[in-house]
């Protein structure tokens, strides 16, 4: 984040952290992600990079996603 995101960037509230957002026509809810989730946010993760670096199944990104998970 540069210096001048940064002076702009404002840290969430714990109210709004805490909201809720459900869209009833589509049935997606966000919310704050939980240690509970881990495997779920990792899946996406893997599914996100794969993605924008147009990396096959058989591209072998192991090593990477222990460093995510290590994070």
């Amino acid at each position: 984040m540069s210096a001048q995101q940064s002076a702009t960037y404002k840290q969430p509230t714990q109210q709004y952290a805490d909201q809720k957002h459900v869209d009833s026509s589509a049935d997606i809810h966000i919310r704050r992600a939980t240690g509970a989730d881990i495997e779920t946010v990792l899946e996406w993760r893997r599914a996100v990079i794969r993605e924008v670096f147009s990396l096959s199944d058989d591209d072998d990104i192991t090593s990477l996603m222990e460093r995510n998970r290590t994070y």
